[in-house]
C-alpha cells in the first residue's frame, strides 16, 4: 500500500496539482487570518472608542454632583452606563480616592478587579487591559475637573458643610475633584468574531472546491507534452534514435519537442566522439576526484601535498615529485616535500633549486618549463641523470607575490610531458598554490592578530591608566584634607593642653573632627580599591546601580569640583538615585563604566555646565542616564562613537573609553544608547536587566542580640603593628573586657589554649605567618572560639575563603567601637550557646 501511494505521489501530474491547491490553500488561509484579525482590531478599536467616550462623557457630567457629594444624582448620571451592553459597572470616587456612587452590572468581574487610587490618572483618560475569567475586560478611567474659581460660593459651602476632603489643587486652570471609573467586557465582541469567522470558513472552503475543476484541467493540458518528452528520453536511452515528437504549438513545449527531436539526430555522433576521448580523460579524470577527495580534509601544504603528488605521478607517468619554496626569511626556493621520500636524483630535503632555473622558471611566468636533463649544465640536472632521470618538468604555483614556489616532476622517458600533458598537471598542481597561500596567509592572520591584540591591551592599560591618573589628583587633594584636619586639630589640642586652657567641649568637637575625617579617608580608600579590584577573575555578584553611580561621583569630584580653572565656568553635578538598582555582574567594570562615562560630560563642558546621574528601575529593567548640557555631537560622530580607536579629543584620548564601556554593559546583558545633537548637550542611556536583591541576612548578631556581653571576654589580639594592637586592647578594656596583645602568629599560637578565649582578633598580612595561617590553627585547635580578621583589605577577602579558614566576621580598617562591640557581641553570643549546648 506504501509502494503504491509513492507511486501515486511521485507523478508530475499529482505533484502539480498539489502545488496549484496548496497555494490557493495558503492565499485562502492567508485571506482568512487577515479578516478575523481586522475584524477583532476594528471591533476592539470600536470598543475602546466608546468605552472612552463614555467616561469622558461621565467625567464631564458628574462634576458638580461630585462637589456636592448628591449620591442620587450621581447614580441618575451614572445611568447611560446601563443602556451599554458591553459595561460591567461604572463608578465615582472623590479626590481621596472614597467611592461615591456606583452602577454594577456584573458584580464578580466587578469585585475581581478592585480600585487603586495609586495608578489613577489626574489629568488624561486611561485605558487598562484586564483577564478575567477568560475574557478581557478594560478599565478606563477618567479624571474629574472643574474649572479653577468657576464654582460657586455655596457650591464650596455645601463641600465644606457636607465634610467632604480638600480639593486637589489646581492644575492649569482646573481643579481634579475625582474619577470615574468603568469596566467594559469584551465577551459580545469575541462572539462576533467569531461568527465572522465561522462565515469567512465556510467561504474559504467552498472557493476550494471551485477551484479543482480548473487546476485538474490546466494540470492534464501541461503534463501530456512533458509525458511525450519523457517517453522519447528513455527510448533514446535504450538506444532508438528514429523515435520523433510530433511539434503542436510554438510555445515553450513545442520548443521542447524541438530539441528533443534535435538531441535525438545529433546524439549518435556525440556518443561517437565521447566513447574516443573518454578513456583519455579516465586516468586524469580518476586522479582529479582522488586530490578533490583528499584535499578536501588537508589543512596544510604537507598533507595537501602527500594528497597531489601520488596522482600527478599517476598522470604524467613520472617516477618522482618534489615541492620547493622560499619561505618569508629566505627568497630562495628549497625542497620541503618529496615523493618518494628522499633521497632520490640527488636532492634532500632543504636543498636549494638551482639559481639558474630558479630565474628561467621567474622569466617564463605561469607556463610549466620543460628540460631535457641530458642538456642541462646544473648540480640538479646532474645528479637526475644519474639517477636514470631524463626528462624533467618544473610547474610555477604562483603566490600573491609572484612566483615563490615550484613543483618539478621527474621521469625516466626522454619525450615525457608532451604540451597537453603538461597542462593538466598544471591544473592539478593549483591545489597546492592554494595551500601555499593559505599558509601564508594563515601566519600573516596569526601575527597581525597577535600585533593587533597586543596594541588592543596596551590602549586599554593606558585608558584605565589615564582614568587612574585623573582621579590620582582627586584622592590627594581628598588625603591632603584629611590629613590637613587631623594635624591641625592634632596641634590645637596640643598647644592648648600645653597652655593649660584644655577646654573638654573643645577637645570633644576636635576628636569629632579627627574621626570623621579619618573615616572619610577610609572610605576613599575603600571606593578606590573598588574602582581597581579586578573582578573579572571573580564570579559575578549583585551590584547595586547606585552605589556604584555614588562612587564613580565621589572618584570623578577632582575633575569636576575642586580643579575649576580661572576664566571656567564651574561644573555642576546632580545624582538622582534610589538604592535598589540590582544587577548581576563585577562592580569595578560597572564602577569603571560610570567613571567614564562621567569623565567624557566633563571634557563635553570646557565652560561649564551641569552634569546628571540618574538610575531608575522600570519594567524588570534597570536604566541609568548620564547626561550633560555641554556642547554635544554631530551626527557623524555619534555614530562613530563606540567604534575602538575613534576620538575627538587629538593625541589627549585613546578612542576607548565608550567602546569599553559598550563592550562592559554587554557584557552584563544590557544596552547603551546615545542622544546627542551640537551645542544641546548628549544623553547616554543604559539598560540592564534586574536582578534580585540581597537576602535580608546580616554578617551580625540581630540588634537585639548586640548587647554588651553580660561578663567580660577573654579576647586574643594578633598584629605585627604595635598601635594597631595596643589601641584593640585598650578599646576592649573600655568596653569592660580583658585583652592579650601578640605581636604575631608563632607568639598567638604559643599562647592559646583551647577554652581560654572567647574570641581572637588577628590581622590578615603579617610577616612571617599569615593571618590565613593563624585562622586554620586556631580553628584546628579550638572550633568553638568567635574568630575574625581586622584588616585593611577586607574588601578583598573572598567568602569561600572565609567559610574554608573558619572565619566569622571580617572589620575593615579603619575601624571603631561599633566595630569592636559588634565582634563583642558575636564573640557573647557564640559563649552563650556553647554553654547552653
Amino acid at each position: 500500500m506504501s509502494g503504491r501511494l509513492a507511486r501515486i505521489t511521485g507523478r508530475l501530474r499529482v505533484r502539480l496539482g498539489a502545488m496549484l491547491f496548496g497555494g490557493i490553500v495558503l492565499v485562502g488561509l492567508g485571506f482568512y487570518g487577515m479578516l478575523v484579525t481586522l475584524t477583532r482590531q476594528w471591533l476592539v478599536q470600536e470598543l475602546e472608542a466608546r468605552g472612552r467616550t463614555l467616561t469622558g462623557l461621565l467625567a464631564a457630567r458628574v462634576a458638580t454632583p461630585l462637589l456636592l457629594e448628591d449620591r442620587v444624582e450621581l447614580e441618575e448620571q451614572l445611568g447611560p452606563a446601563r443602556l451599554e451592553p458591553d459595561v460591567l459597572g461604572a463608578a465615582v470616587y472623590r479626590a481621596d480616592g472614597a467611592l461615591v456612587a456606583e452602577e454594577v452590572r456584573s458584580a464578580a468581574r466587578w469585585a475581581g478587579l478592585p480600585w487603586r487610587r495609586g495608578e489613577a490618572p489626574m489629568d488624561s483618560v486611561t485605558l487598562t487591559t484586564h483577564q478575567v475569567g477568560g475574557t478581557t475586560v478594560f478599565e478606563i478611567v477618567a479624571p474629574v475637573h472643574r474649572a479653577a474659581g468657576a464654582a460657586h460660593p455655596a457650591l464650596e459651602e455645601a463641600g465644606e458643610l457636607a465634610g467632604a476632603a480638600p480639593r486637589a489643587a489646581a492644575r492649569d486652570g482646573r481643579q481634579h475633584v475625582g474619577w470615574v471609573r468603568v469596566l467594559v467586557s469584551s465577551a459580545r465582541l469575541e462572539t462576533a468574531v467569531g461568527g465572522t469567522a465561522r462565515v469567512g470558513l465556510t467561504l474559504m472552503l467552498a472557493a476550494f472546491a471551485l477551484w479543482l475543476v480548473p487546476i485538474s484541467t490546466l494540470v492534464r493540458i501541461t503534463v501530456r507534452p512533458l509525458q511525450e518528452a519523457g517517453q522519447l528520453a528513455r527510448e533514446i536511452a535504450a538506444g532508438h534514435l528514429d523515435r520523433r515528437l510530433p511539434v503542436r504549438t510554438d510555445d515553450e513545449l513545442g520548443a521542447l519537442a524541438s530539441s528533443l527531436n534535435s538531441m535525438a539526430a545529433e546524439l549518435d555522433e556525440a556518443q561517437r566522439r565521447a566513447r574516443a576521448e573518454s578513456e583519455n580523460l579516465r586516468n586524469t579524470g580518476e586522479a582529479v576526484v582522488a586530490i578533490a577527495r583528499g584535499a578536501r580534509d588537508a589543512v596544510d601544504p604537507r598533507t595537501t601535498f602527500a594528497v597531489v603528488a601520488p596522482q600527478v605521478r599517476r598522470v604524467a607517468g613520472c617516477r618522482g615529485v618534489a615541492l620547493a619554496a622560499a619561505s618569508e626569511g629566505d627568497p630562495v626556493m628549497r625542497f620541503v616535500e618529496l615523493d618518494p621520500e628522499p633521497p632520490w636524483g640527488a636532492i634532500e630535503k632543504g636543498a636549494a633549486l638551482d639559481p639558474e632555473l630558479a630565474a628561467r622558471l621567474e622569466r617564463s611566468g605561469d607556463a610549466p618549463l620543460r628540460l631535457e636533463l641530458e642538456r642541462e649544465d646544473g648540480a640538479l640536472a646532474r645528479g637526475l641523470v644519474r639517477e636514470g632521470f631524463r626528462s624533467a618538468l618544473l610547474v610555477p604555483l604562483a603566490h600573491e607575490a609572484g612566483s615563490s614556489a615550484a613543483l618539478l616532476l621527474a621521469a625516466d622517458h626522454p619525450e615525457a610531458f608532451a604540451p597537453a600533458r603538461a597542462d593538466i598537471v598544471a591544473g592539478l598542481a593549483t591545489h597546492l598554490s592554494s595551500a601555499l597561500r593559505a599558509a601564508r596567509l594563515g601566519q600573516s592572520l596569526e601575527r597581525s592578530v597577535e600585533e593587533l591584540q597586543a596594541a588592543r591591551t596596551q590602549l586599554a592599560r593606558t585608558e584605565r591608566l589615564r582614568v587612574a591618573g585623573e582621579m590620582a589628583s582627586g584622592v590627594a587633594h581628598e588625603f591632603n584634607n584629611v590629613l590637613a584636619a587631623i594635624l591641625g586639630r592634632a596641634q590645637v589640642l596640643r598647644k592648648s593642653a600645653e597652655r593649660g586652657a584644655l577646654d573638654p567641649r573643645d577637645l570633644l568637637r576636635s576628636l569629632e573632627v579627627i574621626e570623621r575625617a579619618s573615616r572619610d579617608g577610609g572610605e576613599s580608600v575603600r571606593r578606590l580599591r573598588r574602582f581597581a579590584d579586578p573582578d573579572a577573575a571573580r564570579d559575578s555578584e549583585l551590584v547595586d546601580l547606585d552605589a556604584v553611580a555614588r562612587d564613580a561621583v565621589e572618584l570623578t569630584r577632582t575633575r569636576w569640583h575642586y580643579q575649576s580653572r580661572p576664566g571656567e565656568g564651574r561644573i555642576a553635578v546632580a545624582l538622582d538615585s534610589r538604592p535598589g538598582a540590582w544587577v548581576r555582574g563585577h562592580g569595578s567594570e560597572l564602577r569603571e563604566t560610570f567613571v567614564n562615562l562621567i569623565l567624557n560630560a566633563i571634557d563635553a563642558l570646557p565652560e561649564g555646565g551641569h552634569i546628571r546621574i540618574s538610575t531608575r528601575v522600570t519594567d524588570r529593567r534597570v536604566r541609568a542616564v548620564v547626561e550633560d548640557d555641554g556642547i554635544g555631537m554631530s551626527e557623524e560622530t555619534r555614530r562613530r562613537a563606540f567604534d575602538p580607536y575613534f576620538t575627538t579629543k587629538g593625541r589627549h584620548g585613546t578612542g576607548l573609553g565608550l567602546s569599553m564601556a559598550n563592550g562592559i554593559v554587554e557584557r552584563h546583558g544590557g544596552r547603551i544608547r546615545l542622544e546627542s545633537e551640537p551645542g544641546r548637550g548628549t544623553r547616554v542611556h543604559l539598560g540592564f536587566p534586574l536582578a534580585s536583591g540581597p537576602a535580608d541576612a546580616a554578617a551580625a548578631p540581630p540588634a537585639a542580640e548586640r548587647g554588651a556581653a553580660a561578663e567580660p571576654l577573654e579576647v586574643m589580639v594578633v598584629d605585627d603593628e604595635r598601635a594597631v594592637r595596643d589601641l584593640l586592647v585598650e578599646m576592649l578594656v573600655m568596653l569592660g573586657h580583658r585583652g592579650v596583645a601578640c605581636d604575631g602568629g608563632e607568639t598567638a599560637l604559643s599562647r592559646f589554649r583551647p577554652g581560654a578565649f572567647d574570641l581572637v582578633l588577628t590581622d590578615l598580612g603579617m610577616p612571617g605567618m599569615s593571618g590565613w595561617q593563624v585562622a586554620r590553627s586556631v580553628r584546628a585547635l579550638d572550633s568553638g572560639v568567635a574568630l575574625a580578621f581586622i584588616t585593611g583589605w577586607g574588601e578583598e577577602v573572598g567568602t569561600a575563603a572565609l567559610r574554608e579558614a573558619g572565619v566569622d566576621m571580617v572589620v575593615s580598617k579603619p575601624f571603631g567601637f561599633e566595630d569592636v562591640e559588634r565582634l563583642a557581641s558575636l564573640a557573647a553570643l557564640r559563649r552563650e550557646r556553647r554553654r547552653a549546648a
